[in-house]
């Protein structure tokens, strides 16, 4: 029996060329990192799932020399652990303009 595996998606010209330039990650959480719904439990904790795939992507990507920053409107103790778990060195919470967050990150990172 063959395994039914998903044929990757082919890569737009120049695209590798593009991406060797990166020099810091940036991501949002909700929609980005999760699937964007929120969950409240007992207490009115707020719960979030993360896909352990991308987790173990942002660790590889980690260990290449290329940093993570992570930028959310909100604040969550969730988040908080993720980050800490996974070693993202940027966490941004309960920003309100997230493009000025990123670009000072950026220019105090010399990216």
């Amino acid at each position: 029996m063959t395994a039914n595996r998903e044929q990757p998606m082919p890569m737009p010209d120049g695209i590798l060329e593009r991406l060797r330039r990166v020099r810091l990650l940036g991501l949002d959480v909700d929609g980005v990192l999760t699937d964007g719904r929120l969950y409240y439990g007992p207490d009115n904790v707020e719960l979030k799932a993360f896909h352990a795939q991308d987790g173990s992507a942002m660790k590889r990507l980690m260990a290449s020399g290329i940093p993570i920053a992570i930028v959310t409107g909100r604040t969550s103790e969730a988040v908080d652990r993720r980050a800490a778990e996974l070693g993202v060195p940027y966490l941004f919470a309960g920003v309100s303009d997230k493009t000025a967050a990123f670009e000072d990150l950026a220019a105090r990172s010399a990216v």
